[in-house]
């Protein structure tokens, strides 16, 4: 977890260049800098394979990396945004990506789906993105 170079992503922008075939073009992209996953997006990308066969691609690339982090700073931010943003299944692959930002194992990530709004994004916006002010099971429906 040491590289803040590296990129960390989600699940929403893998599964796009994926389905885009695209996965070379993003290993261009990248450069240097490695690519990252939490182990919580490696179980989202696992669990939509049988319904988006590409994904195996993801799954399988010698330069994406799986973070399976046993970190007790992680695992607890990771607990305190699964309060906040998880329903049921959902969300943990945001959880994942924002516990790495926030213990500062990167400084890059990439979190938006929408080719339209494709940025790399600071650790910073993607607090600011996902903020909540009380857990999720708090939040009026």
């Amino acid at each position: 977890m040491e590289n803040t170079n590296q990129l960390v992503f989600d699940t929403g922008p893998l599964r796009h260049f994926a389905a885009q075939g695209w996965l070379r073009v993003l290993e261009f992209l990248a450069g240097d800098r490695p690519i990252v996953v939490p182990e919580s997006v490696e179980r989202e990308l696992r669990h939509q394979a049988h319904e988006l066969p590409a994904l195996n691609q993801v799954l399988d690339a010698p330069w994406i990396t799986v973070d399976r982090s046993d970190d007790i700073a992680f695992l607890a931010r990771f607990a305190t945004y699964e309060e906040r943003l998880a329903v049921g299944e959902t969300n943990l692959g945001e959880c994942g990506v924002l516990a790495l930002g926030a213990v500062g194992a990167s400084k890059w990530f990439w979190m938006t789906a929408s080719p339209e709004t494709w940025r790399l994004k600071t650790a910073s916006e993607c607090r600011q993105r996902w903020h909540c002010s009380a857990p999720r099971s708090e939040m009026a429906s």
